[in-house]
């Protein structure tokens, strides 16, 4: 079982929802692996900026290292706190030009998470989210490595979404055989609209809606 935790959210929020999944895998003795996309995805966009004719963003390729090291520490959150998220945004628009990226959202220029057509055209041309490049290669690894049955995405802010959905359109088009469950606090909102229908039935296997424990174990095999 692979549990995932697709970007983009804020980096420094740990999400608390994988780590309950977790916890109820462990006390019953279950193989499973969490993978951080978010982070691993974040990382692979600060490493490819490429500075252009300004002195901002030559300062922040030039501190990137320096700036990521100091915010893994507590000392990071002093009064140099905003220069360096600034800087590390900067990298993200020169990785990604065509996007609009900050290390707390995402959104596409052309593609909405708020309309189901728009998530299913993030599925179907996954190649095109600026994430993609590294997660496709990232997750061929992990497939080929663990060899899941199920693949659970965790979905609880919008900014994730498209993400998620390209996810799941790779992993449809790759591995068709894999179970591929989504649940988090943004699916939840949504199944518990008022006449909601699952509109990713030939997707996503199953939208899970509130706390996941005892859903994902029954998945696994337990009662």
């Amino acid at each position: 079982m692979l549990l995932v935790n697709p970007p983009l959210v804020v980096p420094s929020e740990a999400p608390a929802g994988l780590a309950k999944l977790a916890g109820a895998l462990n006390g019953h003795g279950l193989a499973y692996q969490l993978w951080d996309a978010n982070l691993e995805g974040l990382n692979y966009l600060f490493a490819r900026a490429i500075p252009a004719g300004d002195n901002w963003s030559r300062r922040a390729v030039r501190n990137r290292d320096a700036n990521l090291a100091r915010l893994r520490s507590p000392a990071g959150y002093d009064r140099g706190y905003k220069l360096r998220v600034s800087d590390l945004n900067r990298l993200l628009k020169l990785a990604a030009p065509e996007h609009n990226l900050t290390l707390a959202d995402y959104r596409d220029p052309r593609l909405t998470p708020v309309r189901s057509a728009d998530l299913l055209a993030a599925a179907e041309c996954w190649a095109a989210n600026p994430f993609m490049p590294f997660l496709a290669e990232r997750l061929d690894a992990l497939i080929e490595a663990r060899q899941p049955r199920m693949v659970g995405l965790s979905v609880n802010y919008l900014s994730q979404a498209l993400t998620a959905f390209a996810l799941a359109g790779l992993l449809r088009q790759r591995w068709p055989q894999v179970r591929l469950v989504m649940g988090g606090g943004l699916i939840t909102s949504w199944c518990s609209r008022a006449g909601f229908a699952n509109p990713f039935g030939g997707l996503i296997d199953e939208l899970v809606a509130g706390p996941g424990e005892k859903r994902l174990l029954e998945l696994a095999g337990l009662s």
